[in-house]
């Protein structure tokens, strides 16, 4: 996942300091399920009844402590991995030759820059919580292991069900949603080409209806890549929680069946699965985010990619040679180009394109103008 490359330049003090207020945080939720289980079985007023609610007090101030701060660590150590990061895209973009910038597109620079950063930003604080839920999900099914082992089978066939469903449909999503930004890189390069000639299309409506037409084609597409993906993780939310509505009815209604199970075991089994549909369902709702996390990770981590192997290509190929001593200019009657050819490299936005071989002269004294498409 390119969101684990994002994340993976820090130091694994980091990763430690992290791991282990998240682990608390999820210990903690599970622990307040299993101390008011074990206390609806004491009696009122007895010294355990007394000592559990005071085990449950500090329960409840660990998970609040620990929750605090694994937002907070979200916040201060992503925030600083999205500075380092674009700090060190802009520095590749000033060593990078201009031929390199503009094949790769200016607007797909400033996207990842900009959206895309601030998109994995928001992201990641649901994507948390739903590792955290994860986290939680898999000490109640422990718990629940030790409560009935036929339950725990019908927790894990269940489990196991939900997530196929919804690797199924990330892998979809993922590769829709990259589409969908190419598009918008595409989209941001052309609006960008139409400011940059505002002037000159507004003199001809022609350009400016082609214009605009390409423009809503791009929309467009993007739109209709976005809208397919969100509905595949709509799929995916929807049939995360039937799945754990069969769990519960399998419990309540075959369990009893199946064998011989005290009606005590059976509501405390029926408890935990219902205590883990919460944090089941965070962590069906972080996929979106997570889906969205990880489509501005690939963008971040592609983009400096690209630019390294383009700074690393050319340092490789040496420096340019030294500028040779500038001599006084000459009067001269004409400027000539004979058999000129540029060829322009394909980058993941536009084809590439060969102009020329072109024969050309400019007399001294006549201004000459050269536009493009745009007018610009």
């Amino acid at each position: 996942m390119h969101i684990v490359s994002f994340v993976a330049r820090e130091k694994i003090g980091v990763y430690l300091r992290f791991g282990f207020v998240s682990l608390l945080a999820a210990s903690t939720n599970a622990g307040i399920l299993m101390i008011v289980n074990l206390a609806s079985r004491t009696t009122y007023g007895t010294i355990l009844n007394f000592y559990l609610f005071f085990v449950f007090l500090l329960t409840v101030l660990l998970y609040w402590v620990a929750q605090r701060r694994a937002f907070t660590m979200v916040a201060q150590d992503l925030e600083a991995m999205v500075m380092r990061t674009r700090l060190r895209v802009l520095d590749l973009v000033r060593r990078c030759d201009l031929l390199s910038i503009e094949a790769m597109g200016e607007a797909r620079i400033l996207n990842a820059l900009g959206a895309q950063a601030q998109t994995l930003s928001q992201a990641m604080s649901q994507v948390t919580m739903g590792l955290q839920a994860v986290l939680v999900t898999l000490l109640t099914g422990v718990y629940i292991a030790i409560v009935s082992r036929p339950a725990f089978v019908l927790w894990v066939i269940s489990v196991a069900a939900s997530a196929l469903l919804i690797l199924r449909e990330w892998r979809s999503t993922q590769e829709l949603l990259g589409r969908a930004l190419t598009r918008d890189d595409a989209f941001q390069q052309t609006s960008a080409a139409l400011l940059h000639g505002f002037k000159e299309v507004k003199l001809s409506r022609g350009r400016a209806d082609a214009l605009l037409g390409e423009l809503g084609t791009l929309a467009g597409a993007a739109h209709d890549f976005r809208v397919e993906a969100h509905e595949g993780m709509t799929r995916s939310y929807v049939a995360g929680q039937v799945m754990f509505f069969m769990l519960v009815g399998a419990m309540v209604f075959l369990l009893p069946a199946l064998g011989e199970i005290s009606a005590a075991t059976l509501s405390q089994a029926t408890t935990a699965v219902l205590f883990v549909l919460g944090p089941v369902s965070m962590v069906i709702g972080a996929i979106p985010a997570l889906s969205t996390a990880e489509a501005a990770a690939r963008s971040l981590v592609e983009l400096e990619a690209a630019l390294t192997q383009e700074v690393l290509a050319e340092e490789a190929a040496g420096p340019a040679p030294p500028p040779t001593r500038r001599q006084r200019a000459t009067p001269f009657q004409s400027l000539e180009l004979q058999q000129v050819v540029f060829r322009y490299p394909p980058s993941a936005l536009r084809d590439g394109f060969v102009f020329g071989p072109l024969d050309f002269r400019a007399p001294a004294v006549e201004p000459v103008f050269i536009t493009v498409g745009t007018g610009a």
